[in-house]
């Protein structure tokens, strides 16, 4: 956070700040960073491993394992005393999925400290089933402290007794809340910004415990003295919720996350690194959120609002968790903020608060086999680094990180000189990058504070790491980072609809939401369907009760399910011209077919076939055969048989290649299933097994569930469909997908 205006004695602050220093410091911080050689100013030296340990202080890291989590890194640098920023990393215990966040606060720790501590159980408890709120709200039934609904990792902040009692009172009446909504559509981007906002409300309440009269002396170790520091100093923050392939972000203020993508061409030795950055800041740099501001006031405080790039002069972002000021009445600062502050704490431009809001932007992103991890980060990083620059140091450490490792033969069995070779050569390129640390966010600290063009200066390191405290702040700001490495290569065991009503709502049993139009894992073997179905009516998991789930097939292996309505007219021609007598395909047609397949797909889904051939191509030779099927197999604990490999290297007419390889799910991917499959798949929407679906239902659930087909997508779907009296009738439509429409005389007949 840039350094912001302090005038409150009564807050832990430095007082000396102004205006100049504020606005010069990134300038500043970039001019006299480090002096030039032979400069006569005098710095501590430290040694590196001095630095070393200086910068490990409070790292922390985790293996994780759990749903797409891999592990975490984290770690945390001060330049305010005390530090001002804040972490928390959490597993929800009672659904699933993992939540991360980072906290960059003003004007004191408080804030910042009581906002990490409470906000992730406030958004966990969102996501609770209707059930579970019943019962944890129930009277008689809540602890006298706060309901952890997480597993924290790296939890080093204690509250006091008095302030865990008043709080737990806070977010008992937010599970009652929750609980008397809870038949209200779930959207898990409304339960962050509900969150957001429910904990800072809680804030703003809690510093009203009583008026302050000024006659009277208030002791500094009081309750709400302590919920007072807490109102009067301010957090902005970032959260990720990473359930399954499912990523969610909600984003107040100027703190930063940033996903990472390795995209890899058609030659394995060359990689890059590409940054997503998924957040904004809301400062008076981002003229939308100026916009939005200054729209939501009267006409005439429109050049009063922002001044200096500031809210009303005094505070850099637009949106944050406390800053009471910003946000209370002119009674309420009247009441309880001049007995203590004097008329100082009155804005004397601030005629219709509130100006301040914590309310985040929310971003979803769903994630791929190629997004390795995420990086989430105070400004005191990117003050210093480019997202392009983050990630590229992060993913150069992963790779470097393989030469810390001691090198081990596989156990299982010899191992082939070429594999040898290949590892061998792969690790002697690694240790070119072996990096200094092992935990991944404090390389990206070190070389945010000490990286040149020309590698790491340990002179310029040592310097910044050394400032006295009363200069250290022109420089650089408290820097908190958190990196997330995601596990993308996992077979999810419940694969849910990314966009269904905008949801990634944890559920406690394995549901696999599917709408008509959902995709399932595909298999190029064929094998019995899997289908676990979240009904999407008042059982949906947006709605939290009980899930109707229905298993038409008990098989491990899950095949894709099917039912392409933009193919419609394209399959019931070939049914057509197969009913007439041209059955299967010619060598030739499959030759054109063959080498037009790169035509069939896009270049993320080709990339991704790529690393799926490369993953089953075991010796790397550029083809897949029985041994590589074999081997693939094994190390998932298979233990195919001759004639089970033959079957699945007979469905390629030849070798297979990466372009045979393509060609096989393209040929798949054209396909329908079973004509019961896709009936039972409809039949899921028809309660009273009359064979068809009303039509506006129907077009409910492909607009809003799913992959949200277009109202034109629809509209052309049911053109060419058997729909009478406003109802879909699916048994005929199954009927012309499998054998194509009738003809003339076979409908007179």
């Amino acid at each position: 956070m840039a350094v912001c205006l302090r005038k409150y004695g009564q807050i832990p602050v430095q007082a000396t700040c102004n205006l100049l220093v504020t606005s010069w410091a990134p300038l500043l911080s970039r001019l006299f960073l480090v002096p030039g050689i032979g400069s006569r100013r005098q710095y501590v030296k430290i040694s590196p491993s001095e630095a070393t340990a200086l910068l490990q202080e409070n790292e922390y890291s985790e293996e994780v394992n759990y749903n797409s989590v891999k592990s975490f890194d984290t770690n945390q640098l001060s330049s305010n005393n005390p530090v001002e920023d804040a972490r928390a990393e959490g597993r929800a215990l009672y659904t699933t999925g993992m939540l991360f966040g980072v906290f960059d606060g003003h004007g004191g720790p408080s804030c910042a400290q009581v906002v990490a501590k409470r906000l992730l159980n406030y958004i966990a408890a969102t996501m609770l089933p209707a059930e579970m709120l019943k019962e944890i709200s129930s009277p008689g039934s809540l602890p006298s402290k706060d309901v952890s609904l997480l597993q924290f990792y790296n939890d080093n902040f204690e509250l006091v007794q008095d302030l865990s009692t008043l709080y737990s009172k806070s977010f008992n009446k937010f599970l009652h809340k929750l609980h008397s909504n809870s038949t209200r559509e779930f959207k898990m981007a409304d339960a962050i910004c509900e969150s957001f906002v429910t904990l800072d409300d809680n804030i703003s309440e809690e510093a009203k415990l009583e008026k302050l009269d000024p006659s009277r002396k208030v002791k500094p170790d009081s309750l709400h003295m302590k919920t007072l520091s807490v109102a009067l100093s301010g957090s902005v923050g970032c959260i990720a919720h990473v359930d399954q392939e499912h990523l969610h972000v909600g984003s107040s203020g100027d703190c930063r996350q940033v996903t990472l993508t390795k995209i890899c061409s058609w030659d394995s030795e060359n990689e890059s690194w590409v940054a997503h950055v998924l957040t904004e800041d809301h400062n008076a740099d981002n003229a939308k959120e100026v916009t939005r501001l200054v729209n939501e006031h009267p006409e005439n405080e429109r050049d009063s609002i922002i001044r200096n790039d500031r809210l009303f002069g005094q505070l850099v972002p637009l949106r944050a968790f406390g800053d009471v000021r910003f946000k209370w009445t002119a009674n309420d600062v009247k009441d309880y903020l001049v007995p203590m502050l004097g008329e100082q704490a009155v804005i004397l431009s601030s005629l219709t608060p509130p100006y301040l809001t914590a309310k985040p932007d929310t971003f979803y992103h769903k994630l791929r086999a190629s997004d390795k991890f995420m990086i989430l980060a105070t400004d005191g990083l990117w003050d210093l680094l480019s997202p392009s620059q983050a990630v590229h140091l992060v993913g150069e450490h992963t790779y470097g990180k393989e030469a810390l490792k001691p090198f081990n033969l596989p156990e299982k069995g010899p191992i082939a000189l070429g594999n040898l070779h290949g590892t061998l050569t792969s690790r002697i390129l690694a240790s070119k990058l072996k990096p200094i640390d092992a935990n991944s966010a404090t390389h990206l600290i070190r070389h945010a504070l000490g990286g040149t063009e020309h590698g790491l200066d340990h002179q310029r390191l040592s310097q910044l790491l050394t400032l006295p405290d009363d200069s250290v702040r022109l420089f650089r700001d408290d820097i908190t980072a958190s990196i997330v490495f995601f596990d993308t290569t996992k077979s999810w065991p419940s694969v849910r609809s990314s966009s269904c009503c905008s949801c990634s709502k944890p559920i406690p049993t394995q549901i696999l939401s599917l709408s008509v139009s959902c995709l399932l894992t595909h298999s190029t073997h064929s094998h019995p369907l899997v289908i676990v179905i979240c009904y999407f009516s008042s059982n949906c998991p947006v709605t939290r009760p009980t899930h109707k789930v229905y298993n038409f097939q008990s098989e491990k292996t899950p095949y894709k399910f099917s039912v392409d309505f933009q193919q419609h007219k394209k399959t019931s021609a070939k049914m057509s011209a197969r009913k007439t007598g041209r059955r299967g395909v010619t060598k030739k047609r499959a030759q054109r077919a063959t080498s037009n397949v790169f035509a069939m797909f896009d270049q993320a889904q080709i990339q991704e076939f790529k690393e799926a051939f490369n993953m089953i191509d075991q010796n790397r030779d550029g083809f897949i055969d029985k041994e590589d099927l074999h081997d693939m197999l094994a190390s998932l604990g298979k233990n195919p048989t001759d004639d089970y490999l033959e079957a699945m290297m007979n469905e390629a007419p030849g070798p297979i290649n990466f372009t045979m390889f393509l060609t096989l799910f393209g040929e798949r991917l054209q396909g329908t299933d079973p004509e019961d499959v896709i009936k039972n798949a409809f039949g899921c929407f028809d309660e009273e097994n009359l064979g068809h679906v009303n039509e506006e239902k129907l077009r409910e659930l492909l607009t809003t569930m799913g992959d949200r087909f277009t109202d034109e997508e629809v509209d052309e779907m049911f053109r060419e469909a058997p729909i009478k009296n406003g109802s879909f009738n699916y048994v005929e439509f199954t009927r012309i997908l499998k054998h194509g429409a009738k003809d003339k005389d076979e409908q007179e007949a």
